[in-house]
């Protein structure tokens, strides 16, 4: 009589101790198989439970979504959490500084790897011809405003564009009309666009540099007088690696021909 409680109990124990749902349908079998029924709902049960045997097989090399309470908040491991030191990346999900990692760890990284300045670095130099135009902004007529093909790290996410982008501005009644041409990270979107924001008249508009919500990297500066002139301020800032570059790191022949004027001598 006491069959059909053992078998439960010790299900129950194995699902309570690895954490896999697959005990389930055999905790469920194992109080069904000992009751009576007739044959055609007994077959029905076995298949329900096949599937839901299926089921939990698909996702058996997984780890559970609590391994042991190393993952919390937000799937970081409690090592990652405790010491405020982390390194990356790591083979596995329990042991050290292993993930798993998500999209902000790895943007977090490439910001901090490649721009000293996130709130202005960015733009890749690059001799690729697809990507050769470096995101240079020009004004090829008074409604237009192009960007040339380029690549850059805005706010730790890779983005390229492998042609002209154009924008197109407004030539007011009178006065003048002030916009920005940027890079926009939306965390909403997924994306990273070229934007036209304005027009403003007066001054140009603010950049949005929000973490979590949108983060805009500046490319030029525009404004269109009432009489159609268009004048173009070159924003860009090069990717550059974090911190100063020791004067005893670069040697002559890293540094390209006639790259070192007079003027870029700081004094």
């Amino acid at each position: 009589m006491l069959f059909p409680l053992v078998w439960p109990a010790v299900f129950i124990a194995a699902e309570a101790a690895l954490g896999y749902t697959i005990f389930l349908p055999l905790v469920v079998g194992a109080v069904i198989g000992r009751t009576h029924m007739n044959k055609r709902t007994a077959l029905l049960l076995a298949l329900a439970l096949v599937g839901l045997a299926v089921v939990a097989l698909a996702g058996w090399g997984l780890p559970p979504a609590q391994s042991g309470g190393l993952l919390v908040a937000g799937d970081r491991p409690v090592a990652r959490l405790a010491s405020g030191q982390s390194s990356q990346p790591w083979g596995g999900v329990a042991t050290g500084d292993a993930g798993p990692y998500d999209d902000d760890d790895w943007s977090d990284m490439y910001a901090i790897l490649f721009t000293a300045d996130r709130a202005t670095q960015g733009v890749i130099s690059t001799t690729q011809s697809s990507y050769a135009g470096l995101l240079a902004v020009t004004s090829p007529n008074s409604v237009t405003v192009r960007t040339a093909s380029g690549a850059a790290v805005v706010d730790g996410k890779f983005y390229w564009s492998d042609g002209n982008v154009d924008q197109t501005i407004v030539v007011p009644g009178s006065g003048s009309n002030y916009y920005r041409i940027v890079l926009r990270k939306s965390w909403s979107a997924q994306t990273v666009r070229n934007t036209l924001v304005g027009p403003e008249t007066g001054s140009y508009p603010s950049l949005t540099q929000t973490d979590g919500t949108t983060w805009e990297l500046p490319l030029a500066r525009v404004v269109v007088t009432s009489g159609g002139a268009v004048t173009v301020t070159d924003d860009r800032a090069f990717m550059a690696w974090a911190g100063e570059v020791p004067g005893t790191s670069i040697g002559t022949d890293q540094l390209k021909d006639e790259g070192v004027t007079a003027a870029k001598i700081d004094n």
